[in-house]
This record gives C-alpha cells, structure tokens and sequence, in this order.
C-alpha cells in the first residue's frame, strides 16, 4: 500500500472569494484640488487688491484660466475612466457571487475535500448495494465502499504531492466504468483533505469565477467528464486554465477525467466532417491546448 502523503494546507476563508474593491476616488483629490484652486486664483488676485503691477495681474488671471481649461478635460477624463473601472469591478464581483453560487456549499461555505461524500455529486458510479449488517457491524459506507488501491494510485499521489506547491492540472484516462472519478477522488483526499473542493456544474461557471477574480488558492477544481466543459456554446478555454495555474505562490490544481476515445478525438485535428469556424480556425484546437496542460495518468478495466 502506498503511502497517505497530506499536503496541509488549511481553506482561505468562508466563501473563497479575493478581495477585489478599488478605492480609485482617494487619486482624484490632488486634480479636483487643482481645479479648484486653480478656478478660485484669478477671482481672488482681482478681489484681494495686490499691489501688484496691472499687467502682473492680468498675466496671473490669463494663466489660470488657461490652465483650468486644460486642466478640467483631463480630470473629467480621468474620473470617467476611474468610474468605468469601479462599474467593471462591481460587474465581476457581482457575476463571481453567481457563479459562486451555483457551487455545492455548506452553510455558504466551498466545501472541504475531506467533507465530500455523496457519490452522486462526485459522479462516482453506483456501487453494488452492501447488506445492512456490513455496514453496521464493520463501519462500511454504503455511499463509498471500502477502494481497492490501484496500480496508478502511489504515481498519481506523488504527482498530486508534487503539484500541492505550484498548482497543476491531472486528467485520468479510461474507459467507462474503470473507476477514473473514485480513483481521483481516494487521491485528493489521501493528499489534499484539507484543500477546497471547487465543483463548477460546467465551464462557463469556472470562468465567471476565474475572471470575477475568486480566490481558488489551496482549491481543487473538480472536472470530472472533463469533455462536457471542452465542448458546447462555452467551453473551458486554454487561456482560463491557463490563468488559473499560473501564480504558483497560489497553487490551484485541476483534477479531471475523460474516455481514451473523446481523448483522442479532441486532440486530433479537426477535419472538413468536424468544420472550421469563418476564420478557417480550428474547432478544436483550444481543447487540444487544454488537454496539453494537463499530466495524464492511464487507467485500465482491472479493479
């Protein structure tokens, strides 16, 4: 039996969500102090009787209305573009809160790798029903009987171990029924228990939370029939997985499983029967780039 390595690391916070609020109007003080002075200097050199020469005072107050003409364009210009970015912010924040909410959680929180039980929300197949009196009298779970350990587990746990620093992405490759989704589960939860288990109900949900800015550090997103989130009206792309990977300093890893026959076929080339798109791209060619990300792990019909 293969040795149970733990990264432990413990959860961020409730609702894995980074702060992300800007504070852009503290950086217009210093312009709209300007306007102002600027637009009050000429009207208080007339009123303030300076003696000063006439032509002096003339060339102050021509001064400030020049530079208060040019000066509030370029305010104005900068309080739309820092309008427009709040405006944006809050967008993402508000479309990340409903992807967020779509997620399996437990009293408003992602829920822990260790926690997830129920087999139907894994995708794991119905097992044989256990008599009552095995689960009873030997402490056997109906909804995941005990895992035979297989050839890939110690491979795939190392590689798990490995990826726990930096982040990565691992697809299991089998035919129906080989045990990929329990195979990687027993695996998350023998190396990362602790971590966050992001359950997104299909692509577009994963990307509303990557671009509305969610904190998935120490999260294992969770795609199991990795094909159904690299076809349709909005698939996975590689330029999301990529970003979710590329701050290691906050690993994230992706754990999926596919069929070596979509496999295989979403990694060929598209030919005239799959088509191209009007651009003469490829149809295929992000999901080929998705599937190149990831480490593969090979499993079989035994066990």
């Amino acid at each position: 039996m293969p040795k149970v390595m733990t990264a432990s690391h413990a959860p961020r916070d409730d609702v894995g969500m980074r702060s992300g609020k800007l504070r852009p109007w503290f950086a217009l003080g210093g312009p709209l102090l300007a306007v102002a002075v600027l637009t009050a200097a000429p009207a208080g050199v007339k009123a303030g009787e300076l003696p000063w020469p006439k032509w002096l005072v003339a060339g102050v107050v021509a001064a400030g209305g020049v530079l208060v003409a040019v000066w509030t364009p370029l305010v104005k210009a900068r309080t739309d573009a820092l309008a427009a970015r709040t405006t944006r912010a809050t967008e993402r924040d508000a479309q990340a809160e409903q992807a967020f909410n779509r997620l399996p959680t437990r009293k408003g929180k992602v829920l822990l790798v260790q926690d997830v039980t129920d087999s139907a929300l894994l995708g794991v197949h119905e097992a044989i029903p256990l008599p009552a009196s095995s689960t009873s009298e030997h402490g056997l779970s109906a909804e995941l009987p005990t895992y035979v350990l297989r050839d890939i587990d110690a491979d795939l746990r190392t590689a798990l171990e490995a990826r726990s620093k930096t982040g990565g992405f691992v697809l299991l490759v089998g035919p129906a029924a080989a045990g990929k989704t329990r195979c990687a589960y027993e695996a998350i939860r023998a190396v990362l228990p602790n971590w966050r288990l992001f359950m997104p109900p299909d692509a577009a949900t994963l990307t509303e939370l990557v671009t509305g800015g969610a904190d998935l550090k120490h999260s294992v997103v969770w795609l199991n029939e990795t094909q159904n989130f690299l076809t349709g009206s909005a698939p996975l792309t590689a330029a999301t997985v990529r970003r979710i990977l590329a701050d290691s300093a906050r690993p994230v890893i992706l754990i999926g499983t596919i069929w070596p026959s979509i496999y295989d076929q979403l990694r060929t080339p598209a030919t005239s029967t799959r088509g191209e798109n009007e651009d003469g791209q490829d149809l295929n060619n992000d999901a080929q780039e998705v599937l190149e990300l990831a480490r593969r792990f090979s499993l079989g019909n035994s066990g």
